[in-house]
């Protein structure tokens, strides 16, 4: 057993000298100076007779107090008043359940009737209970903490990721105009040298004429000339050579008579002035804002659009929907086998591609690529550069519904009993399809979302509601709501809530995160919505996407 005065961290005290706590030691202290409000070790209670300032000190130990504790030593505050810096916070109001040194206490808490002398009362005060369960809210609260602060890095990190990808969209579209710029020079000098060989060769072709008729002229003059003398073929000579100069007047006349030979090439000032009006490439969208809302969400407007094109041989059944960090809209249009790219703000479609199955979902894997799944137990990459393109397929070993990606992980639903969770090459992780008991997690799994925080995933089920599971595929909540029923699809608001889209209740109800607490209808049936698919939620525009079974009609709540 170590003595009283020396330095044994690696032990346990109920009383530890306040002087050397101070210096992370750890000594066990034997007495309270009164004068020092603080415990002292051996070697401290030595000081104290050394030094004659410290020599008139009160120093106490058990035997000095008249009440009987259970310890060694009084039990006395140790903790010092932030606003009286001299005061030991040694009295507790138990008005207001709050504790002060006795400056504090005489000036706010004067009328308070029951105040008391912490050192006096402790037995009475202290609980160990409380203890326990304050110890245990700060480890709880500490560790939320800790995680907000790890959410807060990876946000940092996903913050620099994007800036960095913006700068290079910058730097590819300027490359982009620099080619397009190339083309248009290509072609502006293509036009000026057709056109310059079409002038070039008119006026060759006028003086090859010309020089022809120089030809014959001077040869019917030397005719003339060389008949001199004979005046019957000087009479034949000068009829031959009038009949040539009508014939050479006649040509000369249906020869255009070009006055200036010089092209002009005009100049399309729009372009420039165009350029010139805009003073960036594009625009930024802010930051969303993380900040949760807790109240219901109320239409503001609704707005539809016909996303019927051409070669589409049936009616619109778009089975998945998502939003691109561009803010367009991408749809899994089922029956027609194509995705199909919506502006929003235009409210067209303005692009689109084949598919060689029938997609069911799609979601967003990085900025310009999209996953698309197919009832043939595959899933397919998508460009989503202009035009988009299919990309690599990945055969899986189970059926593909509902699609989600999230941080190089791909979570699948089999319309069936489970969830899988694969890498972005294809290879199985995980399958969660049991919950804690051993019982079967799903019934009829449908979409799927995840949380703001990355923490949860949220998977409608046709059957049961929505299932909340962690990323571990721990079960942690079921939702079950009479007043949705098939529920279908879900996303999130990025602000701490749910969509669920009832398919036979016909409406879209709002959810907290926590996966069990509902805060009303958003999207009823008098909304006009019904038997619906799949649901996307735009935060820039506070815009809830609908879209319907059999239906060309894509609906688009502007919410408030």
């Amino acid at each position: 057993m170590a003595s009283s005065g020396e330095d044994t961290s690696d032990e346990m005290f109920n009383f530890k000298c306040t002087a050397c706590a101070k210096r992370n030691g750890n000594k066990k202290a034997v007495k309270y100076c009164v004068e020092c409000q603080g415990y002292c070790c051996q070697a401290c209670v030595d000081t104290h007779e050394v030094f004659p300032t410290l020599v008139t000190h009160t120093l106490l130990d058990r035997a000095s107090f008249k009440s009987e504790f259970t310890t060694d030593l009084p039990e006395i505050p140790t903790q010092r008043c932030t606003i009286h810096e001299t005061n030991l916070m040694n009295m507790y109001c138990e008005n207001h359940d709050v504790v002060g040194c006795t400056t504090c206490i005489a000036l706010e808490h004067r009328v308070c009737t029951d105040v008391r002398s912490i050192q006096d009362e402790i037995g009475k005060l202290f609980r160990q209970s409380d203890f326990e369960k304050v110890c245990q809210n700060l480890r709880e609260k500490k560790s939320g903490i800790e995680k907000s602060k790890e959410a807060n890095i990876a946000l940092l990190d996903e913050l620099n990721k994007s800036k960095d990808e913006a700068v290079k969209s910058i730097k590819d579209f300027r490359k982009d105009l620099e080619l397009c710029l190339e083309k248009m020079e290509l072609e502006s000098i293509k036009i000026v040298e057709e056109e310059f060989h079409r002038a070039e060769s008119i006026l060759k072709n006028q003086m090859d004429k010309l020089e022809n008729e120089v030809g014959r002229l001077e040869k019917a003059a030397n005719d003339v000339e060389k008949s001199e003398g004979n005046k019957a073929q000087q009479f034949v000579s000068i009829k031959a050579a009038q009949k040539l100069v009508a014939e050479a007047e006649a040509d000369f006349n249906t020869v255009d008579s070009v006055v200036e030979a010089k092209m002009v090439f005009v100049i399309n000032q729009n372009i420039r002035d165009s350029l010139k009006q805009q003073l960036t490439f594009g625009s930024v969208f802010p930051v969303t804002s993380k900040q949760k809302r807790t109240t219901i969400y109320t239409i503001k407007g609704m707005r539809e659009m016909d996303i019927r094109t051409q070669n589409d041989t049936h009616q619109g059944d778009i089975h998945g929907s998502c939003i691109t960090e561009d803010g367009l809209l991408l749809l899994a249009d089922c029956d027609n086998k194509k995705l199909k790219v919506v502006d929003i703000v235009k409210m067209s479609v303005v692009d689109q591609c084949n598919l060689l199955g029938n997609p069911f979902s799609v979601c967003c894997a990085k900025p310009h690529e999209a996953v698309v799944s197919f009832n043939n137990n595959t899933i397919q990459f998508i460009s989503l550069s202009n035009p988009i393109s299919p990309m690599n397929q990945i055969k899986l070993g189970h059926s593909c519904s509902g699609l989600c990606s999230y941080k190089d992980r791909l979570y699948i639903t089999d319309k069936c009993i489970s969830l899988y969770i694969h890498d972005m090459a294809g290879t199985l992780l995980q399958t969660v399809s049991k919950d804690n008991s051993g019982n079967d997690l799903f019934a009829n799994c449908q979409k799927i979302a995840i949380s703001d925080t990355g923490d949860k995933i949220f998977v409608t089920d046709s059957k049961k509601g929505v299932v909340t599971v962690d990323t571990q595929g721990k079960h942690i909540e079921t939702f079950s709501d009479t007043g949705v029923t098939n529920a279908l699809a879900v996303c999130t608001d990025y602000k701490g809530n749910l969509f669920v889209c009832g398919n036979a209740s016909n409406n879209v109800v709002q959810l907290t995160q926590n996966g069990k607490e509902k805060l009303g209808v958003v999207v009823q049936k008098s909304d006009g919505v019904q038997n619906s698919l799949s649901i996307s939620f735009d935060p820039r525009r506070c815009t809830l996407i609908v879209t319907q079974c059999g239906n060309d009609k894509v609906k688009f709540f502007d919410l408030q």
